[in-house]
This record gives C-alpha cells, structure tokens and sequence, in this order.
C-alpha cells in the first residue's frame, strides 16, 4: 500500500505546472489567487504551484497551523539539492560534498519569499502570523524539466517527506521544456 500511496504522489506531480496569474509575495493567501496553479495535499502540507511568465510561483502551508521559519530543499538532482530557507532573513545554501550546507544570508539572487516579520508591541517581541509561505523563483535557476521538492517547516515541525534522504519520496514539479512556455 505504501509503495502505491508513494506512486500515486510521484505520478499526481509530474503534470505539467499550468500557466497562471501573479501573485501578491507575502505570506497572506488571498480569496483565489493560487485558484489557477497546480495544487496537491500531501500530508498536512498544502503546496501550490504555478508559472507566470519566467517566474515559477510556489506556496507553502499547513492549514491552521502559524510556522516561524521554512528550509525548502529543491533539485535538479536530488543529490545536489539547494536550500532555501525564509524566516525573520532569507538564505540559499548548496549542499557540499561534506555534507555541510553553504550558506549565505541575504544573498538570494532570482528568488523572493515572504519573510517573518519581526517587531516590538507594548514591549513584546513578536512576529507576523503569515498563512502560507510564498516564493517567485526565476525560471533561469532551473535548467531542466524536473524539479525535485523537499519541505521542512520549523517552529512547530512539519517536514514532507519525514526523512528527507528518501529523494524518492520528494514532490516532482514538470516544468515545460520551453521556458517561454
């Protein structure tokens, strides 16, 4: 049963990602703008997707659920991933052959997310309650056709899939072959 449960999901997202509208980066979900993207539950995990123009445009989120801080791990390969993290700073980081990750902060290039706003209220630090997270990714970053997805997010926990070394069970996002497409 798992084995089919794990090709029924492999299977679901190797569509082609629809062409869709743009979409407002900030964590908020407004009345039906990822009504046009590709759209699939795995999990608690809600995850939509969609192109516009040379953007890809991904959300992230767990219904009900106000998450502090995401690393998304996207491949080609699902050996090099890369990681994207978005909390109160955003951060790329590529993993090395040391199995370290590379990291620099605030050096994101082709890629936007909503962050976490921080701020002080009546002496209180606290932080924005986003719904989703939201990213614009340039098309360029990604050569291929596949895109392999690995989600964790932090502040309560929730990863997809619970062990992130089984690439076989990462979401697979079909991009056309054309990216004017």
């Amino acid at each position: 049963m798992f084995f089919l449960l794990t090709w029924v999901l492999l299977q679901t997202g190797r569509e082609s990602l629809p062409k869709g509208e743009p979409v407002l980066i900030n964590g908020f979900l407004a009345e039906n703008e990822w009504a046009d993207a590709w759209a699939q539950t795995y999990g608690p995990l809600q995850i939509r997707a969609k192109l516009c123009g040379p953007y890809l445009l991904l959300a992230v989120w767990e219904p009900g659920v106000v998450h502090t801080g995401l690393d998304l791990y996207m491949a080609e390969d699902p050996a090099k991933p890369r990681k994207f993290h978005v909390s109160s700073a955003l951060c790329e980081a590529h993993l090395m052959p040391d199995g370290s990750w590379s990291e620099k902060w605030e050096n994101n290039r082709g890629w936007v997310a909503n962050k976490i706003g921080l701020f002080q209220l009546d002496g209180a630090r606290q932080t924005s309650q986003p719904e989703a997270f939201e990213f614009q990714f340039d098309r360029s970053l990604f050569a291929g056709t596949q895109i392999y997805l690995a989600v964790h997010l932090k502040r309560p926990e929730t990863e997809w899939p619970g062990d992130r070394s089984q690439t076989d069970q990462w979401f697979v996002l079909q991009l056309p072959a054309n990216p004017q497409d």
